[in-house]
């Protein structure tokens, strides 16, 4: 819709939005045109909507109780109508009259109420306008507050003349908190949870294993209790178990941290960093607005258009929940586009080729998301040693290849409907966008020095951790991400769990404990030794059923130091595992499963789909993970790692 830009700047309740947030409005502004003397709303009407003129003018009027007219206002060009309704939930407080010829643009109340939420300067702008009506339509104001501010003496001493009743003892206070802990469920669980643990020490002493490796099967234990009962935050649960098994003395300090120094956790603040650079410039969204003016206006064609869109910028914008995130917000705004209704058919299959695009296919790159980085991380050594970021896409481009276009299928099959497409639209929001930002041609360039730089590690074999700290020093350096964003942006929570387990998995390893479990587990290898294609499908079923119990990272760390061992005694290299173990985490039958699953929602606000209507896709996908790893065997085979 040409114009649109030239329209938002000189709107004063506008002007202020960066382009991004201008170019995400445009799909929903609804365009109005009133003739002279027509009723744009009536006084009473209900305030759903903010209404901002654009061309003509409109007076605005009430009625006395006698029936006499009052014009209040004449309103022109660029100014607004209807926002003392939204702001107040009261009904509309005046009618309003078209004078002349008259054009206008009409804002729904959610997203009026998006953008207060999001930037502050709109409600104090708004405040004003609300305070400067208030004061010269209200004439009784001043006194109505003095009536509302006096308190009589009698009352004020009523007030202060409660009944009094002594509070606890310090003593009464413990044994009340006591009673309810112990009376409580949480408290019922903990009982449970030390009783079984003493059975547990018990049991692991008769198998042979030493005190350090019971105690540390003890603790992970009581952190998968812990994590699937959310009795503590996550991440205080993750930093719980190296610093307890320094002070239980089963590990010494610098092996229980050595996580904060692994080349893997520098990988991850550095990929952390870029994507929290790249997630602001509006990279984004302009390639997946690019993106869909270049395809047919068919739901197929849009929704490849909207997933391949994923995949390209999964490298560039390494962070599966932020990309996500944005996706939400970008469906959101397609919907509009496409014209289809907030949880419609289409809108859900809209929301899931985001899913897949931008968060279901991480596992093809290494630096995906954090979560291949902890896999990778926690590899046996002599394989990580070897494993490069262009080898990992290698082994994962089959597996990735069988995974989308089954996935699509059924997303096709599931969600197709017919949707309607205004290229003019697109192509006003890529204009409000203008050419690419200084601070954009910066991100890309940054982040083609370091996919240039990890794909040619071959050649110059400097760690891929430190060519991404290269690109966080030069985001630094060009003022892209500053201080603030940085502490900001970067999500340092995840960056002290990631270290923690990382140093809590060399403790397991060290201890022994891993090569015990893969000696008992042994038998049963051997068994599958001619049919590693069943034991990759029963890695992968393993992986979705611990994945009911137990939170993302957590069952990643769980799986991969057990079965990458297991797998090992039968010939299948142990990023052929890690690569299965991460595709089989993908499902999100429960919505806490997947914090990409939540990630996609937040972004598009819970409106585009419900649960409900997403589970069967869901379901689908353990059946296509199974039928990409069946077809991707053969290929594993011919690479030599299988």
């Amino acid at each position: 819709m040409p114009g649109y830009e030239a329209i938002l700047r000189n709107i004063e309740f506008f002007s202020q939005l960066d382009r991004i947030e201008m170019a995400k409005l445009v799909p929903e502004l609804e365009e109005l045109y009133f003739h002279p003397g027509e009723i744009i709303f009536n006084k009473g009407d209900k305030g759903d909507s903010l209404i901002i003129i654009t061309q003509g003018q409109a007076r605005v009027f009430t009625f006395s109780e006698n029936g006499d007219e009052h014009q209040l206002a004449i309103i022109g060009q660029y100014e607004c109508l209807g926002e003392m309704a939204l702001l107040t939930g009261a009904p509309r407080s005046a009618s309003v009259q078209a004078q002349s010829e008259l054009k206008a643009l009409k804002l729904s109340r959610k997203r009026f109420e998006r953008l207060m939420e999001k930037h502050h300067f709109l409600s104090i702008h708004l405040n004003k306008i609300l305070s400067q009506r208030l004061v010269s339509s209200n004439e009784d104001a001043v006194s109505d507050k003095q009536s509302r501010l006096a308190f009589s003496e009698e009352g004020m001493d009523a007030a202060t003349t409660l009944d009094y009743t002594p509070s606890p003892t310090g003593l009464d206070l413990i044994l009340i908190h006591l009673r309810g802990t112990l009376l409580s469920r949480s408290g019922f669980l903990t009982m449970l949870m030390v009783l079984f643990s003493g059975g547990l020490i018990c049991m692991l002493r008769k198998v042979g294993l030493t005190c350090d490796q019971v105690m540390l099967v003890v603790l992970l234990w009581l952190a998968v209790v812990g994590w699937s009962t959310n009795a503590l935050s996550f991440n205080v649960i993750a930093l719980a178990l190296p610093v307890i098994a320094v002070v239980l003395g089963i590990s010494d300090t610098q092996l229980a941290f050595s996580g904060f120094s692994s080349t893997s956790w520098f990988l991850v603040l550095g990929v952390l960093a870029m994507a929290a650079a790249m997630a602001n410039t509006g990279l984004l969204f302009r390639a997946a607005l690019w993106m869909t003016s270049k395809f047919s206006p068919h739901f197929a064609n849009q929704t490849m258009a909207l997933a391949v869109t994923g995949v390209l910028l999964t490298p560039v914008i390494p962070s599966a929940d932020g990309r996500t995130a944005l996706a939400g917000s970008l469906a959101l705004d397609l919907i509009e586009t496409f014209g289809l209704k907030d949880c419609s058919r289409g809108a859900v299959g809209v929301a899931m080729a985001c899913m897949l695009g931008f968060g279901q296919m991480s596992f093809l790159f290494m630096n995906g998301t954090t979560a291949c980085l902890l896999v990778f991380g926690l590899l046996p050594r002599q394989t990580a040693a070897v494993v490069s970021w262009g080898l990992w896409f290698k082994a994962a481009l089959p597996l990735a290849i069988f995974y989308f276009i089954f996935s699509w299928l059924t997303l096709l099959l599931l969600y197709r409907e017919k949707i309607s497409f205004d290229r003019e639209i697109i192509r006003s929001q890529l204009n409000i966008l203008g050419p690419l930002s200084a601070k954009e041609i910066v991100s890309l360039i940054v982040a083609a020095i370091y996919l240039l730089g990890v794909l040619t590690q071959p050649w110059h074999h400097i760690n891929s951790a430190w060519m991404a700290m290269l690109a966080f020093l030069l985001l630094f350096a060009t003022t892209v991400i500053n201080e603030d964003s940085v502490r900001r942006d970067i999500d340092w929570n995840r960056l002290i769990s990631f270290g923690s387990l990382i140093g809590f998995g060399a403790i397991m390893q060290k201890s022994g404990l891993i090569e015990v479990l893969a000696q008992n587990a042994s038998p049963l290898v051997l068994a599958l030794s001619n049919h590693q294609l069943v034991f990759l499908l029963v890695t992968a079923v393993t992986v979705h059923l611990l994945r009911f119990a137990l939170p993302l990272i957590p069952a990643l760390v769980i799986s991969t130091l057990t079965l990458t061992q297991v797998g090992s005694l039968i010939g299948v290299d142990p990023l052929i595992i890690a690569l299965v173990i991460l595709i089989s985490s993908n499902p999100w039958f429960l919505p806490y499963q997947s914090t990409i699953y939540g990630s996609l929602a937040a972004g598009s606000e819970d409106r585009i789909f419900y649960h409900s209507q997403t589970i069967k896709f869901a379901y689908s996908q353990v059946a296509v993970i199974l039928l990409s790893i069946s077809f991707s065997v053969p290929y594993w085979g011919r690479i030599g790692l299988m």
